[in-house]
């Protein structure tokens, strides 16, 4: 009997939940760099068109652009990071003798069953929040589709929210370990060998 590999023996460590944070600060980063100067610079003319009148110092720039990243931030962790910890804890998926099996949903529960030999690539993926974090991505890309997973709509379509499980015709499963990405891409590749060799066999 074929041994099942889950999420137990290759786990999704919490640290992906990191990434909508570091994706804000990052972005609320950038917004200072651009905004400060053009501040400072207005501010310098300002003050040299009215010497007498009072204008904002460097330090005083500096707070008041920090201060909506701090909210960008905070509001990250109360919107982001609640939807990000359900979709982690009601995400499984497991490779079993014939199928790649994904059960996921926070309030619409899916169970889907993905043939090996349906099965067309196997990606890993690592942007920079991933690199950051030492996590790496398994993207599987395969020739069904659910109805469900043409519709539209925010949620469904932020990079953030929905990067864990069955999207249209990919399974994604982030927030690897290196090796376990790697081990996972390697099992997936030999049961798609093995499935084309029954569907082989089948035809004969």
């Amino acid at each position: 009997m074929t041994e099942i590999i889950t999420e137990k023996d290759c786990p999704i460590r919490w640290r992906w939940l990191l990434k909508p944070v570091m994706l804000t600060i990052l972005i609320g980063l950038s917004l200072m760099v651009l905004l400060i100067p053009s501040f400072f610079w207005l501010s310098e003319r300002m003050r040299a068109a009215n010497p007498s009148e009072s204008v904002p110092s460097l330090l005083e720039l500096i707070i008041i652009t920090a201060v909506p990243v701090a909210i960008a931030v905070t509001l990250s962790l109360f919107f982001f990071g609640p939807v990000m910890i359900a979709q982690r804890l009601t995400f499984h998926y497991s490779f079993e003798d014939q199928f790649l099996h994904i059960k996921q949903g926070v309030i619409s529960k899916q169970n889907r069953y993905f043939p090996f030999e349906v099965i067309q690539n196997v990606l890993l993926k690592q942007d920079l929040l991933d690199k950051l974090l030492r996590i790496t991505s398994v993207v599987v890309e395969n020739a069904t589709r659910s109805p469900e997973d043409f519709a539209g709509g925010f949620v469904k379509n932020h990079p953030y929210i929905l990067n864990i499980g069955s999207k249209g015709n990919q399974v994604i499963i982030p927030g690897l370990a290196k090796q376990d990405a790697e081990m996972l891409k390697s099992l997936l590749l030999q049961k798609m060998r093995a499935g084309n060799v029954r569907d082989n066999k089948s035809e004969l």
